[in-house]
């Protein structure tokens, strides 16, 4: 992360971090450190455990002075784990960091910077690295005229993107129908509000690819854009001008009102926004 001056004063905006977990405990403590160790002066911190049976819990309580609140219970699974978190926050700018993924030093710092340099901007948008336990470390790459493209690709890692609370108003901020497509529909959702974002060039996170995590479990997710055909068609006309890196290769067709991308995961259906 690029070094940024200190706000003046008690101008520290409050960051909300949420991070849901489920027998994690090979990462959590890892995630909880870079998090804690950003030292930043407004920091809530939120940690929910959906039911882990493994050492979850104990590493949360070592920490627990430090937490804002943590709970532990049935497992819901992530998505509604997530939006009982997002209620609870009370952050200007919030955003979610799963349980074995880890923000970089300073990366609040440099968020708070941004959005107080830019007062418009409703979403903050950086580098994520993405770290492959197998094959070692891999830069996401991320265009900011990806943006343009949302929902054929994901154009930037999750959590490096943070976001002022009141973009998400609705009731469930994220969809609870969807246990792995819910950021992209986020993002989707917030391009169908034309949220303003800024792109910055800091490494915010770092983001695991295991053999065990959702990212890297999933085969085929198809992306199904029921409502407006046009945007999608839009979108698509737009990815002649992007690298040939900077979205997965895609296979479209259309059957009737409905247009389908075969992106990568694990085939679960997005339904998208007018």
């Amino acid at each position: 992360v690029s070094s940024v001056r200190p706000l003046a004063g008690n101008g520290w905006p409050k960051i909300s971090i949420i991070t849901p977990n489920y027998n994690y405990d090979q990462f959590l403590e890892m995630t909880i450190r870079s998090v804690l160790l950003q030292r930043y002066p407004n920091l809530e911190y939120i940690i929910i455990d959906d039911g882990s049976t493994d050492r979850s819990v104990d590493i949360i309580r070592k920490y627990e002075p430090w937490l804002t609140f943590w709970k532990t219970g049935p497992n819901k699974g992530q998505t509604r784990v997530l939006n009982e978190g997002f209620r609870m926050a009370t952050g200007e700018i919030v955003n979610w960091l799963c349980s074995d993924d880890y923000l970089c030093q300073g990366a609040l710092t440099a968020v708070a910077q941004y959005f107080q340099r830019d007062p418009l901007a409703d979403a903050v948008v950086g580098k994520g690295d993405i770290l492959h336990l197998k094959y070692g470390n891999k830069l996401w790459t991320f265009s900011p005229r990806a943006i343009d493209i949302i929902p054929v690709t994901v154009p930037f890692a999750q959590p490096s993107c943070f976001y002022r609370r009141g973009v998400l108003d609705r009731a469930s901020p994220l969809d609870e129908s969807y246990d792995y497509l819910m950021d992209l529909e986020l993002w989707a959702y917030f391009k169908s509000k034309e949220v303003r974002w800024r792109v910055v060039e800091d490494t915010l996170s770092v983001a695991h690819a295991s053999h065990t995590n959702k990212t890297s479990v999933g085969k085929e997710k198809i992306i199904v854009l029921k409502q407006n055909p046009e945007l999608l068609a839009q979108a698509l006309s737009k990815t002649s001008d992007l690298d040939s890196d900077g979205i997965p290769d895609i296979e479209e067709f259309l059957d009737g009102q409905e247009i389908s991308i075969h992106a990568f995961c694990d085939g679960e259906t997005a339904v998208l926004f007018p």
